[in-house]
């Protein structure tokens, strides 16, 4: 029995691949690399549902930094090499707002013709922590759901 398996890959900013599997079932992973999985819309027996066609998801990330292993996580502990800054959008693209307790704040506006069709809300799945954090030692390092001693850097997104 053969499994349909669509692969799309991206390349970021920082240089690092991004590679998305999209299968109607299962995979299993035998290639020895970490894998962080989540399910994209409700499953049916011919495979995943897209979204409406009036309706697209933006995802937006909030950036923390830690200035040392003893120090607590802050957007005001960020550096100006962190070009991305408290908000980036899912291309790693600066967004130039800053974050509220209930997500990306006010100045951040839809493209035009567009309107925000509900409340933002953390994405928490298995690859963060019970607030949404994902943490690793640089923006280039692969992710992790725990701070990790030596993690310097920890992100959410929000949805």
């Amino acid at each position: 029995q053969r499994l349909g398996v669509r692969v799309l890959r991206r390349v970021k900013r920082s240089g690092a691949v991004q590679l998305t599997l999209a299968a109607p079932t299962a995979c299993c992973n035998e290639t020895g690399l970490r894998l962080a999985f989540r399910e994209v819309g409700a499953g049916t027996g011919e495979g995943f549902e897209p979204p409406p066609a009036d309706r697209v998801y933006d995802d937006v990330f909030e950036n923390q930094r830690r200035p040392s292993l003893f120090e607590a996580f802050s957007r005001a502990a960020l550096l100006p090499t962190d070009t991305c800054g408290p908000l980036c959008g899912s291309e790693d693209e600066a967004l130039g707002a800053s974050p509220t307790p209930a997500g990306p704040g006010p100045e951040l506006e839809p493209p035009e013709g567009w309107a925000w069709a509900g409340d933002w809300r953390v994405v928490q799945d298995r690859s963060t922590d019970g607030e949404g954090w994902a943490y690793a030692l640089s923006w280039e390092e692969a992710w992790d759901t725990t701070p990790e001693p030596a993690a310097l850097v920890r992100r959410r997104r929000w949805r």
